[in-house]
């Protein structure tokens, strides 16, 4: 993980006076494909986040294996950030 960030001393001489929130991104890669996911409170309601998921495949584009990937990127979204959305949202529920 990232050392950026040591605590919330560090945040909070950043912010000073203002309000902070925090997001994260992430960026996981295999020799396939290499996918940035950020997450971050909605602005217009906190209760909600916001994920982005950028997927960046090497090479030149192949149309007729579009169809694939964006299934493989569906998949992905589906499962591995689902869960660990869910495992997150169980955490900050306590």
């Amino acid at each position: 993980m990232s050392e950026m960030i040591k605590g919330g001393d560090d945040v909070q001489a950043l912010a000073g006076a203002m309000r902070s929130e925090a997001s994260v991104t992430f960026l996981l890669s295999t020799p396939e494909v290499q996918y940035t996911l950020a997450i971050e409170p909605l602005r217009a309601d906190p209760t909600y986040v916001y994920v982005d998921l950028d997927a960046q495949y090497p090479g030149a584009v192949d149309l007729t294996a579009v169809e694939g990937k964006i299934k493989s990127v569906d998949e992905f979204m589906r499962n591995q950030v689902n869960n660990f959305l869910d495992k997150r949202a169980e955490a900050w529920g306590r």
